[in-house]
């Protein structure tokens, strides 16, 4: 009766001791549990706080590119900071959204801005790895400009050859030829009338080349032959030989080198002068090192204008499309159609651009813009206007807002021949590319290229133009005419 009674009580002990230990067990499986829901719930939070950082990193990071670029970087540069951003934006009169860079005519612009945890959530617990957020501000451009005051505008080199010529219309201010990156070289019989800047490249003439104007040059200066410079000459030094003649000053911030029976009839002011054989000085020479002497200041040129083509652009225009050959013949009833209205063509879809042959003539009844991706003018055509004072812009878009020319494949841009632009027309060539103006092509207005040559005996005659009246971006170190800004924040907020 006792043994029985121990092995029961012996039972019960273990039995207890069972449901103890599964006491135990649930709390343990409890802890654990609240404890990696805790985990979860902590890492969510840390990865929500770290995305919606990234996200409104995001809106501001693409506000401050704004300043200085139309189409900024839509992703972070910094792997700490991860987002990437989706551009939209609104223009006059429309209620829908554009996706992409703005256009110059947009009115607001949508900076959508997702931004990602750098430290995701764990155990599943992943909604808090993305934030997005939401900024909508108003949108502030200007026009863009080109100086009427420059005759040819060349980001890079500029030459003139054969007996091309630049003049101005009696009366007016002498014109500018502005070179931003290279060098200026005239030879042949050359003719230009105007002032030169070339802020980082070099200048020299030969032949009988004639500049009449005032040439700053931030490279070395070389006049040969018979040129003549009637004008004063500013650069780093100064080299004349043979017969060549500077009529005005020259100032050399290191040394200026004479030869032959070349002359300077001005003044002459340098660290130091090595005159030879029967070269002369007319007026003073004024001795001092370098180190004296502060360069002079360039006159304030302007810098590259990317002029890309949106149509929302071009509201006060009565726009057309051109297609096939275009030819002028094929143009002409284009422009007919516009009657007296101010017009842009978009020749984009022209096969070879916009082209002449033989002697066709292209006859404005007004102001017109045409948008082409090639220029072809050659024969004996012409553009010519009913009334006089009529504008052209041919224009081959840059569609990189970079500050910079950037030319399309086997874009090109060419006048030559026996072409004319033109009687009663004012013309404005634009183009990312090199010009090619040369053989006895006459040219009434302005070139603005990535480099232009004159060759043959073409003719530019300066007529002082801008860019048509419409908003148009530039891109980072362009002239201060033509920034793109952001206005006014209109609103923010949280997607998820």
């Amino acid at each position: 009766m006792n043994h029985h009674s121990g092995r029961t009580e012996q039972g019960s002990s273990l039995l207890a001791v069972i449901g103890v230990m599964a006491v135990f067990a649930i709390i343990s499986i409890t802890i654990v549990a609240s404890t990696m829901t805790t985990l979860g719930a902590t890492t969510s939070t840390r990865a929500s706080v770290q995305a919606q950082a990234a996200a409104e990193a995001g809106i501001d990071a693409t506000v401050a590119r704004f300043a200085t670029t139309s189409c900024p970087e839509l992703t972070s540069a910094s792997p700490d900071v991860t987002f990437t951003v989706a551009l939209a934006f609104q223009v006059a009169g429309e209620e829908d959204w554009h996706e992409g860079c703005p256009s110059s005519a947009a009115i607001a612009v949508r900076i959508t801005s997702t931004g990602n945890a750098v430290n995701d959530g764990v155990l599943g617990n992943t909604g808090g790895d993305a934030r997005t957020v939401q900024a909508i501000y108003s949108a502030e451009a200007t026009t863009a400009e080109i100086s009427p005051d420059v005759a040819v505008h060349a980001e890079s080199t500029i030459g003139f050859g054969d007996s091309s010529q630049v003049f101005y219309a009696t009366g007016a201010s002498r014109p500018s030829l502005y070179v931003k990156d290279g060098d200026v070289k005239c030879t042949g019989s050359s003719i230009m009338r105007m002032d030169l800047v070339i802020p980082h490249g070099s200048f020299s003439m030969g032949g009988s080349c004639q500049f009449f104007g005032d040439v700053w040059s931030a490279g070395d200066a070389k006049l040969a032959g018979s040129a003549i410079l009637t004008g004063s000459l500013i650069a780093p030094s100064i080299d004349t030989v043979g017969s060549s003649i500077i009529t005005g000053d020259a100032w050399a911030l290191n040394e200026i080198t004479m030869k032959g029976s070349s002359q300077i009839k001005g003044n002459v002011v340098a660290a130091s002068v090595d005159h030879k054989e029967t070269s002369q000085i007319g007026g003073t020479k004024t001795l001092s090192p370098a180190s004296s002497r502060i360069f002079p200041v360039f006159p304030d040129a302007p810098l590259w204008q990317d002029f890309s083509y949106e149509k929302y652009d071009w509201s006060d225009y009565v726009q057309k499309t051109a297609s096939g050959t275009c030819t002028f013949a094929e143009l002409q009833p284009i422009v007919d159609s516009l009657q007296a209205s101010r017009g842009l063509i978009d020749a984009r879809a022209c096969t070879n651009g916009i082209t002449s042959i033989g002697d066709e003539i292209l006859t404005l009844k007004n102001d017109l813009v045409i948008i082409t991706n090639n220029v072809d003018l050659q024969g004996s055509a012409q553009f010519q206007a009913v009334s006089s004072g009529a504008k052209l812009w041919l224009i081959m878009p840059d569609e990189v807002a970079d500050g910079a020319p950037t030319c399309p494949v086997n874009a090109r841009a060419n006048i030559q021949n026996s072409f004319i632009a033109g009687t009663h027309v004012q013309a404005l060539l634009y183009s990312p590319c090199d010009i090619t103006f040369t053989y006895s092509a006459i040219w009434y207005g302005q070139m603005y290229g990535a480099t232009v040559t004159f060759g043959g005996s073409a003719i530019l005659n300066h007529v002082g133009m801008t860019f048509p009246t419409v908003t148009a971006v530039t891109g980072p170190g362009s002239a201060s005419p033509g920034t793109f800004t952001l206005g006014i924040r209109d609103s923010i907020r949280d997607l998820d």
